[in-house]
């Protein structure tokens, strides 16, 4: 499965304005086109000092499906990594990617189904980023596989939905990206304490000692996206 992740930032006082954008224009041009192997769209967003950043994410089987979106879209099959952004998206956005990445998905692991509609509490996705030289990249995955995310699960905590494993290989490096999916920052902050943080800890990384080894660097805080949309076919 293919992650197909684009990032945008605006204004905070235009920050509504594109998450209606997104939701009443993007999102559903983009399931029109009804391209087979286009399982699901994700609309995520993070206030951030003096701007908002939203990132989507659309989940397709594999680079077929990720092709077939380009041309469906009227974009070449070559340039199926070209962001395409509307009109009145462009009146909204300060910047955006002009590339969009395309990650594999190595990993997912379900405590319980991931589902939201409006008027529930809004979901809140935890995001983090390590990166690997290329010689590193598959012992880095297995402990991933192996020992982060068994440890994370053996919490048993409720308001846990999913963790997810990306992997993009870089110029020089390999990037994994790991989303843990909750019910509520509640639910974050009961993780933290299963972790023994603090609850002014609760966006500090915890790195094992086995993924230290093998890691070049990594964030050191994770981010705590709102997840204010999820739309599939």
């Amino acid at each position: 499965m293919i992650a197909r992740l684009w990032r945008g930032w605006t204004a905070h006082r235009n920050s509504d304005a594109f998450e209606t954008v997104l939701r009443t224009e993007s999102l559903p041009t983009a399931l029109a086109k009804k391209v087979a192997g286009l399982r699901e769209i994700q609309v995520l967003r993070l206030e951030r000092l003096g701007e908002t950043e939203f990132i989507t994410i659309l989940w397709l089987d594999d680079m077929d499906a990720v092709r077939a979106l380009a041309v469906a879209r009227g974009v070449a099959e070559a340039d199926y990594g070209k962001s395409i952004v509307s009109y009145s998206a462009r009146e909204l956005l300060r910047r955006w990617d002009i590339k969009v990445e395309h990650y594999e998905v190595k990993e997912i692991v379900r405590t319980q189904p991931r589902s939201r509609s409006r008027g529930e509490r809004t979901m809140v996705a935890r995001v983090w980023r390590g990166w690997t030289t290329h010689q590193n990249a598959d012992a880095y995955e297995t402990v991933l596989r192996t020992q982060t995310f068994p440890c994370a699960m053996a919490k048993n905590l409720g308001g846990l939905r999913e963790l997810q494993a990306l992997r993009l290989e870089r110029l020089g490096e390999t990037e994994f990206l790991a989303i843990m999916w909750f019910d509520d920052m509640d639910a974050v902050r009961a993780f933290a304490a299963a972790r023994d943080l603090g609850e002014d800890e609760q966006d500090k990384s915890v790195i094992s000692h086995k993924a230290r080894e093998v890691l070049r660097r990594w964030d050191s805080k994770v981010e705590h996206y709102e997840v204010k949309e999820i739309m599939r076919p």
